[in-house]
C-alpha cells in the first residue's frame, strides 16, 4: 500500500510495482562501482612491464639495452592506459545526464566492466605475444565489446527515458562520439588475423579522430 497521508492508503496496481522494481538500482551506485573498478584495472596495467630480465643488471648498458627491449610492452601499457582513461571518460559524460536506472541498465553496465578488467589481462598477453595474430585479435575484440557495450548503454538509457537534460543536438554528438570507437576496434579486429602490429597502431585514431571531431563541434 502506498501512504497519501496518515489516514488514506490505496493499494497499488501492478504497473506501480513494475515502475518499482524497476528503478529500486541507483544511478550514483552504478557510478561509484564504476569509478573504482576502472581505477583498479588502470592501475593493474603496469604488471605488463615486470621484467624479469631487467634483475641482477650489473652495467648502464645493460640496463639501457633491457629497457629498449621494452619499448613495445611501453606502447601497450600507454595504448591500454589511454584506451581505459577515454573508456572512462565516457562513461562518466554519459552518465552526467543518466539520472535513473532499472534492472537491465545495471546489466548492461556490469557487462561494459567485464570488458574492462580483462583489459590488463590483454595487454599482458600483447606485450608476451604481440606479434602473434592471436593476441591481437583477443586485444582488438576486447577494445570492440567495450566500445559496444558503451555504445548500447546509453541507447538504452536514452529509451527508457533515463537522461535529464540531454538535448537532440547532444543526442547525435554522443551517438557519434560513441560510434566512432566500434568502427575503429572492428577495423583493428580484421587487421589483427593478418597485421597484428599494425592493428595496435589504429587504435591510436581514437583520441585523435575524437579531438577532431570535438573540435568541428561534432561531439560534445
Amino acid at each position: 500500500y502506498k501512504h497519501i497521508n496518515s489516514r488514506y492508503t490505496f493499494p497499488m496496481d501492478q504497473h506501480q510495482e513494475h515502475k518499482l522494481k524497476e528503478l529500486k538500482f541507483s544511478s550514483t551506485r552504478i557510478e561509484a562501482l564504476t569509478d573504482g573498478i576502472f581505477a583498479f584495472a588502470m592501475t593493474l596495467l603496469v604488471l605488463n612491464l615486470n621484467d624479469p630480465q631487467l634483475r641482477g643488471l650489473v652495467t648502464n648498458q645493460e640496463l639501457i639495452t633491457n629497457l629498449t627491449a621494452l619499448a613495445p610492452r611501453f606502447y601497450i601499457f600507454l595504448l591500454s592506459f589511454a584506451l581505459l582513461a577515454s573508456a572512462w571518460g565516457v562513461h562518466h559524460r554519459q552518465f552526467s545526464y543518466i539520472k535513473g536506472s532499472d534492472n537491465t541498465l545495471m546489466w548492461i553496465n556490469m557487462l561494459r566492466l567485464l570488458f574492462v578488467v580483462i583489459v590488463p589481462f590483454s595487454s599482458v598477453l600483447v606485450g608476451e605475444y604481440g606479434s602473434l595474430p592471436a593476441a591481437a585479435f583477443f586485444f582488438c575484440f576486447n577494445m570492440f565489446g567495450l566500445s559496444v557495450v558503451s555504445y548500447y548503454e546509453l541507447e538504452y538509457a536514452v529509451h527508457k527515458g533515463f537522461t535529464e537534460g540531454l538535448a537532440d543536438e547532444h543526442k547525435k554528438a554522443s551517438r557519434l562520439k560513441g560510434a566512432y570507437p566500434v568502427v575503429v576496434s572492428s577495423i583493428a579486429c580484421l587487421v589483427a588475423l593478418f597485421k597484428p602490429e599494425l592493428s595496435y597502431w589504429l587504435f591510436a585514431l581514437i583520441p585523435v579522430g575524437i579531438l577532431i571531431l570535438k573540435k568541428f563541434g561534432k561531439v560534445v
